[in-house]
């Protein structure tokens, strides 16, 4: 309506499809939010180092997510499985950052995210031989079906003996946030 003294009342969808913000101008003319969306969103951290074995997959033991640098707002993230389950089905970037501890060898190194079990993204580096911390991260958009689908962080290392990967909000973590809908 061309009246501003009119009230309009707008509903934009949330995440999983129900009415959630509503935008009204409550009779004045100028637009205003009444209520804000619940976007799922985590950050999952390690609270202590983790040893990955030589040349073999391994879950990454995240079982933080509630302290003042890590969070879970719709709780999809479990903490003894180390599993993020969406129950929002759709298109979610997800991203696996580990921090392996000193090697001084010309070694490779990966992270990867798995969805249901079998490898989704994946990134693998050299470390030149320098004797420092080797950080690697992977990134993508993975889609959820909202009733089982679930991802996981594993690490991967060739050093020829057992290597940690460190503990820490800024060195290994995994977070995601749901994007949209699936179409």
């Amino acid at each position: 309506t061309n009246n501003p003294s009119s009230n309009v009342t707008f509903k934009l969808p949330q995440a999983d499809g129900t009415s959630g913000q509503v935008l009204s101008t409550n009779g004045s003319g100028a637009l205003s939010f009444v209520t804000a969306p619940s976007v799922p969103l985590f950050r999952a951290i390690r609270s202590d180092y983790q040893v990955l074995s030589n040349n073999t997959d391994t879950v990454i033991n995240f079982d933080n997510d509630s302290s003042s640098v890590s969070f879970d707002s719709n709780g999809f993230f479990n903490t003894s499985n180390y599993r993020f389950t969406p129950t929002i089905a759709g298109y979610y970037q997800l991203t696996a950052q580990l921090e392996f501890s000193l090697n001084s060898g010309n070694n490779l190194f990966g992270v990867m995210i798995f969805k249901n079990g079998a490898e989704a993204l994946r990134v693998r580096r050299w470390n030149d031989g320098s004797n420092s911390n080797v950080n690697i991260n992977v990134t993508g958009i993975v889609s959820f079906n909202g009733s089982g689908d679930y991802a996981q962080v594993y690490g991967w290392q060739n050093s020829g003996g057992n290597i940690t990967v460190a503990q820490g909000s800024g060195r290994t973590f995994f977070e995601g946030v749901y994007l949209r809908a699936l179409v």
